[in-house]
C-alpha cells in the first residue's frame, strides 16, 4: 500500500463563515500561486484582471480564467492535448491539399489552438491560422468600482477595493453578492464609461499573437459573415445540441460554412476531456453544400444537422 501523499489543508479551508459571506481580491500574482497551491481559490479569493497582463504561467492563468463566469454561465476552460486522438488523421487528409489559411474558431484561452498551430506548422510551413472566441476579451473600467463587461457590454462582475462583487453569487455570499448589485450597470452605461480592452488568452497563445505568427479576429459564430476566405475551418466544443436549438445550430453551421472556399474543409466536433475521445466530422463544401469526408470516434453529433443546413453560398 502506498504512503499517503495528502497536502495538508490551510485552517482557513475549514471557516465556512468567511467562505460563505464574500469573496476578496487578489493583485499579486505571486501570492494568488500560493492560495491557488492552498485550495482556497474561488471560494474565498478571484485573481484581479486588471494584472492579468502579469500572469506568465500557463497553469495560473487557465486557474483564473476557470473562476471567470461569462454572460452564458460558462467559463473559460480547455485542456492541452484535448484533440490529440483526431488531429494525426486530420493532418494526413489535409496534404491532398494543403491549406493556404485556417481558421479556429471558439478557442477558450487558447491553448488547443497553440497545438494546432504546431501540428500545421510542421507539415504546412507556409499555413496563416485565424482564431477566435466570442469571449476572448472583457471590457475591465478604470476608476472606483472597476466593473467588468463582456464585449457585448453586459456586466459581468467587479471589484470595490480588496472586495469581489458578483450580483450571481450564491446568498450565502452575500458581501459580495450585495455588492455586485450595487455596482451593475446596464449596457448603456457601460458604453459611457472609460474601459481597456484584456484578452483572456493564455500567455502561450498571446506570445504567439505579438510575435504575429496566428492572429486573433473578432468572430461572431451567427453574426459575422466571412466570404469564402479559408481552406479549414475548425469548430470545436462550440456547435453542440446541448447549446443551442436546433434552428440556431443550422443558422451557426450555414454561417461558418459561408466562410469555407469552395472544396474547402469543416471540422465540427467535441470530447468531454482528453483521454476521452473526440467525436467528430470533417465535411467538404462542394457547391455549396457539406460532403462527409470522414467520421471520427462516430462522428459529430450534429453530423445530419450539417448535412441538412443547405446552401451556404
Amino acid at each position: 500500500m502506498e504512503a499517503s501523499t495528502a497536502v495538508p489543508v490551510s485552517p482557513l479551508a475549514n471557516v465556512r463563515g468567511v467562505r460563505s459571506i464574500l469573496v476578496l481580491t487578489v493583485r499579486n500574482p505571486e501570492l494568488y500561486a500560493w492560495l491557488a497551491r492552498k485550495g482556497l481559490t474561488g471560494r474565498f479569493f478571484n485573481f484581479d484582471l486588471r494584472e492579468l497582463s502579469r500572469i506568465t504561467d500557463d497553469a495560473l492563468f487557465a486557474e483564473i480564467c476557470t473562476r471567470i463566469i461569462l454572460a452564458n454561465t460558462t467559463s473559460k476552460m480547455t485542456e492541452r492535448n484535448r484533440f490529440a486522438d483526431i488531429e494525426p488523421r486530420l493532418i494526413e487528409l489535409l496534404r491532398a491539399d494543403p491549406p493556404a489559411r485556417v481558421h479556429d474558431v471558439a478557442v477558450s484561452s487558447g491553448i488547443t489552438a497553440v497545438e494546432l498551430h504546431a501540428a500545421l506548422s510542421r507539415q504546412f510551413p507556409n499555413v496563416v491560422l485565424d482564431i477566435s472566441d466570442k469571449f476572448g476579451a472583457v471590457s475591465v473600467s478604470r476608476g472606483f468600482p472597476c466593473r467588468v463587461f463582456d464585449l457585448d457590454g453586459d456586466f459581468l462582475f467587479g471589484y470595490a477595493g480588496p472586495f469581489y462583487c458578483d450580483p450571481r453569487l450564491r446568498p450565502t455570499k452575500f458581501i459580495s453578492l450585495l455588492l455586485g448589485r450595487l455596482i451593475r450597470a446596464s449596457r448603456e452605461q457601460a458604453a459611457r464609461l472609460p474601459v481597456d480592452r484584456t484578452a483572456l488568452f493564455d500567455p502561450s497563445t498571446s506570445a504567439l499573437i505579438r510575435a504575429n505568427r496566428i492572429a486573433a479576429i473578432d468572430y461572431d459564430l451567427f453574426r459575422t459573415e466571412i466570404d469564402g476566405r479559408y481552406d479549414l475551418v475548425r469548430c470545436m466544443n462550440i456547435l453542440n445540441i446541448g447549446y443551442f436549438p436546433a434552428d440556431m445550430l443550422r443558422q451557426g453551421i450555414r454561417n461558418v460554412t459561408r466562410s469555407v472556399r469552395e472544396n474547402g474543409l469543416l471540422l465540427i466536433g467535441r470530447n468531454q476531456a482528453i483521454n476521452v475521445g473526440t467525436h467528430a466530422t470533417l465535411f467538404r463544401k462542394v457547391g455549396g453544400v457539406l460532403r462527409v469526408v470522414e467520421d471520427f470516434n462516430g462522428g459529430s453529433e450534429v453530423r445530419d444537422v450539417a448535412l441538412s443546413s443547405g446552401h451556404a453560398s
